[in-house]
């Protein structure tokens, strides 16, 4: 699993909450973690954490050519 740094800087946050949210069906989920900070000078900002989605794919229902491009692996962060 690949990791990164999600830089708070806490000399200004008055506030740190960590929300997480999820939901799914029987065709597809997401889910997403999120920082919800509040400056000293009442300033809310967010930073993603972690999200993750999955649909699942029909046979028959999409073409091929629609389902190569779903299933191809995303580029990797330099």
């Amino acid at each position: 699993m690949e990791r990164a740094l999600v830089q708070v800087p806490l000399t200004t946050i008055t506030r740190l909450e960590l929300h997480g949210f999820a939901d799914a069906s029987g065709k597809a989920y997401g889910t997403v973690v999120y920082l919800r900070l509040t400056h000293s000078d009442g300033r809310v900002e967010t930073r993603l954490v972690a999200a993750k989605s999955r649909v699942k794919i029909s046979k028959g229902l999409i073409t091929r050519s629609v389902r190569s491009l779903i299933l191809v692996e995303p580029a990797e962060s330099s």
